[in-house]
């Protein structure tokens, strides 16, 4: 069953909004990261094994922290919206 981590982080429907932060510790969230011209390297393990890695490409998975946010496009475009009703509220 997939479960949303991240709803936890938030105290109240409030917080959700611009430029809150989701913490990796909240949501469980990672981010994939590619290499593609990825220099040779030396590997150990856990157990002090070592292994020279010498592929020309790579990617990893890192812990992910992120903010809420809207792309500058949408952000305008519902700003043109919102103060031309807020005429006829009026």
């Amino acid at each position: 069953m997939y479960q949303k981590f991240g709803a936890k982080a938030l105290k109240s429907i409030d917080d959700f909004k611009d430029n809150f932060v989701f913490q990796h510790k909240d949501t469980n969230k990672n981010l994939l990261m590619y290499c593609e011209e990825q220099k040779p390297f030396t590997l150990v393990d856990e157990d002090g094994v070592e292994f020279e890695v010498t592929d020309k490409s790579g990617c990893c998975i890192i812990p992910c922290t992120y903010v809420l946010g809207k792309s500058e496009f949408y952000a305008e475009s519902i700003d043109e919206e919102s103060s031309a009703r807020a005429i006829y509220q009026e």
